[in-house]
C-alpha cells in the first residue's frame, strides 16, 4: 500500500510517521523531501496523490489539522477525517472509509499521534450497512458535476 504524506513545518514528526509506516512495511511517498511548505500546497499534492489513486490514503499534519482538512476534502475521490484520537482513527477507517487523515501536531503528543496513526491503518472498512453513507458521498459528489 501507497502512504502519501506531508506537512508544512513539521517535518520532525512526518519523519516519525514514516518511521512508524515503513516499519508496518508500507511504501511512502513524502511531497516534502525534508522541505518545509505552505500547508495548502502540501495538502494539494497529498490529496491529488490520493485523489488520482496515485497512494492509496494521505497522511497531513499542521498545527490543528485544519488547513489539510480544507483542501483535501475539496477532492471528489477523497473522503477526509480530522483526527485526535485512536477511538476517531477506527471509526473513521471502519465506518467511513477515509482515505486521507489530518493531524495536528500542536493538539496531539507525539506517542498518541503514532497511536492514532497505527490505529487507522489497523482498520479495515466494514461495508456493510455502512456502504449507504459512502455512496450517499458518491452521489452527492455526481451532483456536483
Amino acid at each position: 500500500m501507497k502512504i502519501a504524506i506531508g506537512t508544512n513545518k513539521f517535518l520532525g514528526h512526518l519523519e516519525m510517521v514514516k518511521d512508524l509506516l515503513t516499519d508496518l512495511q508500507y511504501e511512502i511517498i513524502d511531497v516534502n523531501n525534508k522541505v518545509p511548505k505552505d500547508i495548502f500546497e502540501a495538502s494539494f499534492e497529498v490529496a491529488k496523490l490520493v485523489n488520482d489513486h496515485q497512494a492509496d490514503r494521505g497522511i497531513i499534519i499542521d498545527e490543528f489539522g485544519n488547513g489539510g482538512f480544507m483542501v483535501a476534502a475539496k477532492f471528489k475521490n477523497n473522503i477526509v477525517a480530522q483526527l485526535s484520537d485512536e477511538h476517531s482513527a477506527h471509526m473513521t477507517r471502519e465506518h467511513n472509509n477515509a482515505n486521507i487523515i489530518t493531524l495536528g501536531a500542536e493538539l496531539t503528543g507525539d506517542e498518541a499521534l503514532k497511536a492514532i496513526v497505527t490505529r487507522y491503518f489497523a482498520t479495515e472498512f466494514a461495508g456493510g450497512r455502512h456502504l449507504v453513507r459512502t455512496d450517499m458521498l458518491g452521489e452527492l459528489l455526481k451532483e456536483e458535476q
